[in-house]
Order: C-alpha cells, then sequence, then structure tokens
C-alpha cells in the first residue's frame, strides 16, 4: 500500500510542476518588440578637424553578446551613416535609427545586443571606431491569462539601452 500512495504522489508532485512550471518558450513561435514603445535607436556620428569636402559612410551593426537564452533572429540588418560636407566647426555629423522591430526572440529570458560600427567607407581618412560600442537589454516573458497562467505566447519589452 506504501508504494502505491507513493508512486501516486510523486505522480502527482510531477504533474504539478508540469502544470506550473512556467514556459519557457512560445507555442506561437516567436515575438517581436511591442510597436507602441520604442522601437528603434539612434546613433549619432561626429568627426573632427575635417576640412573641405569628405564624403564617408559609416555602417553599424548588431551582435548578440553572449549568455543570451536562445539566438535573436532578424538582427542582421546593417545602418548606415552617410556623411559628406563639414559644418562651420569643421565636423562631419551624421545620424540614423538601428530598427529593432524585425527582431525575433524564441525562449524567455534577458538578451542584450551590442551595437558597434562595422565599417567606414574610407579607412585611410575615417578610422572605425571601435571603442563605443553600446548595448541593447530587452526582457522577454509570457503573456499571461486572466489567471495569472502562460497563454504559449511572448511578450518582448526595451528594457535598457547603455
Amino acid at each position: 500500500m506504501k508504494a502505491v500512495l507513493g508512486s501516486a504522489a510523486a505522480v502527482m508532485a510531477f504533474a504539478a510542476a508540469v502544470i506550473f512550471v512556467p514556459k519557457v518558450s512560445a507555442e506561437t513561435g516567436v515575438a517581436r518588440l511591442s510597436g507602441s514603445g520604442t522601437t528603434s535607436i539612434p546613433v549619432y556620428r561626429k568627426v573632427t578637424n575635417i576640412f573641405g569636402e569628405s564624403p564617408v559612410t559609416v555602417s553599424y551593426e548588431l551582435v548578440e553578446k553572449e549568455g543570451n537564452p536562445a539566438p535573436i533572429d532578424g538582427k542582421n540588418i546593417i545602418t548606415k551613416v552617410k556623411m559628406n560636407t563639414p559644418d562651420e566647426n569643421n565636423e562631419l555629423n551624421g545620424n540614423c535609427h538601428i530598427q529593432l522591430q524585425n527582431l525575433r526572440f524564441s525562449k524567455v529570458g534577458n538578451y542584450a545586443l551590442t551595437i558597434r560600427e562595422k565599417a567606414v567607407s574610407d579607412p585611410v581618412n575615417f578610422m572605425r571606431d571601435t571603442e563605443n560600442m553600446y548595448d541593447i537589454l530587452f526582457q522577454v516573458t509570457n503573456v499571461l491569462d486572466s489567471n495569472g497562467v502562460p497563454t504559449g505566447e511572448l511578450k518582448v519589452e526595451l528594457m535598457d539601452q547603455l
């Protein structure tokens, strides 16, 4: 009789664990950043001591940090800043927005991406900035129903820009 009660208790404990353990991936596939919040990151680039017309294009990329819960899809977009004529202070200034709404997440957890310069169109006259890189942090959580039970959908939030 003890063996029957013991195995029944084990089955109940396993069933409770299966029911109450939060889901770590979405049954519906992938989740994207909500369109109601920030969906792009502005990037500003300045080059000083420029005399005369100096066309240059700087390319930026998103690189995954180690330790993310799962690979992030949609991060392979290259964004470019084009600069041409210096201002009255002999500075070239340019800006762009790195779009985040195409990023796709498939698992619950905290994620980090780094924005960094990938290339400069004129590396002889303009050095690629390898020092200034910026991290973007995301949190992916389960969407809960009115009873607090995971629905199988994921929610992605932009947590911080460092």
